[in-house]
């Protein structure tokens, strides 16, 4: 997409009022115009169900068994929608779905289809195809003012699509969280669900190459667990956390909440590669200390730095800390490098980065028995 079509999509965004009002909750707020569409006329069920008997449609549901829409029919099958905007599904989730009474069929909505083959009984149908449909279907409203609106909340699905499909076809398997234009996209309030979409898709890269799989085993010799972890959002950045972890051996104090004794790991936040580490009743500086000890921390690292110095480094790679250490609480610590300027911004470089690290942190958990 030029920039000049890229601004045509921005201008759009920015002269639209229905789009101004979808900023709140986007999933929600799309939800629930799907419902009241398909609510003021069923034919609007088309638009996902192309071969619903729209005629015999009983109800149409919001979070029914927490899924997002669910139209009830009258012979008792139903069709479910999950809108998914700001991430990819969860394909677990999908799969229990499909197991409760009655289900029918499915359809996850989204920017982006997702890599992973969907489950038996549902189908991916992207938000411009949405858009489309119910553009052809606006005159069903009866309301003059409502076809207005809905053309242009059409436009708006359309604009937001097109801008967001292609930044992520730009960087396509390189985990770029600013795209060139991300000043436009944070004026739209759309970079936080570029971000979001990405670091979905970087997992997803990492899910296909096995990386869970080839360290899982090798964690379960050392008597640890690897888990991957669900992208979340942190200061504005999407956080995913890949966790070598140990748990307590007492069964009755691994009933507490944490039931955890040693859990260190990567974190990706933003452009931070962060080395993290934890220990059970141990504060922050007996942690570092530790773990600086055995090597997975740098411990060459000065204590403090100045801003200004260009030539800061974690085990030879270019880092932004002003001190040796940063955490959270009391005891959670970690050490990072940057992604960016390290050059690991590919998927596949930084996926291997981060079984490198965690390799080594295996082999650190093996040496001194942890």
């Amino acid at each position: 997409m030029t920039k000049e079509e890229k601004d045509k999509q921005f201008g759009i965004l920015n002269s639209s009022v229905v789009y101004s009002m979808s900023l709140g909750n986007k999933e929600l707020f799309h939800s629930n115009t799907w419902k009241w569409l398909m609510t003021q006329n069923n034919e609007f069920s088309r638009v996902f169900f192309p071969d619903i008997d729209s005629c015999n449609i009983e109800k149409i549901c919001r979070e029914d068994k927490n899924r997002d829409i669910v139209i009830h029919m009258k012979r008792g099958d139903d069709y479910v929608i999950e809108n998914k905007i700001k991430s990819f599904p969860d394909e677990t989730q999908l799969i229990e779905y499909g197991k409760l009474d009655n289900f029918s069929c499915g359809v996850i909505t989204g920017i982006q289809k997702p890599s992973f083959k969907l489950p038996k009984g549902w189908k991916f149908v992207r938000y411009q195809d949405i858009a489309k449909e119910i553009c052809t279907r606006s005159w069903l409203l009866k309301a003059q003012h409502s076809t207005m609106i809905i053309d242009d909340y059409c436009s708006g699905i359309n604009a937001f699509s097109s801008l967001l499909l292609a930044d992520l076809e730009e960087n396509k398997d390189k985990f770029v969280l600013y795209p060139n234009d991300y000043e436009k996209l944070k004026e739209v309030h759309l970079l936080d669900v570029y971000k979001k979409l990405k670091a979905d898709d970087f997992l997803m890269y990492c899910t296909i190459n096995n990386l869970k799989v080839e360290l899982s085993s090798k964690a379960k010799d050392l008597h640890f667990e690897f888990h991957v972890g669900k992208p979340s959002f942190h200061n504005g950045n999407p956080t995913l956390n890949f966790l070598l972890v140990k748990y307590l051996e007492d069964k009755d104090v691994h009933l507490e909440n944490d039931p955890q004794s040693i859990n260190l790991g990567i974190q990706i936040q933003g452009n931070d590669f962060r080395l993290f580490c934890w220990k059970r009743n141990t504060n922050a500086q007996n942690c570092f200390d530790t773990f600086s000890k055995n090597g997975w921390l740098d411990k060459t690292y000065p204590e403090k730095v100045l801003k200004n110095d260009d030539n800061r480094k974690i085990f030879g790679l270019h880092t932004k800390m002003i001190r040796n250490y940063s955490g959270y609480g009391k005891e959670w610590i970690y050490q990072y490098y940057t992604i960016h300027e390290n050059g690991l911004q590919s998927y596949d470089v930084l996926s291997e980065r981060i079984k490198m690290e965690l390799t080594r942190a295996l082999e650190i958990i093996k040496e001194y028995n942890l």
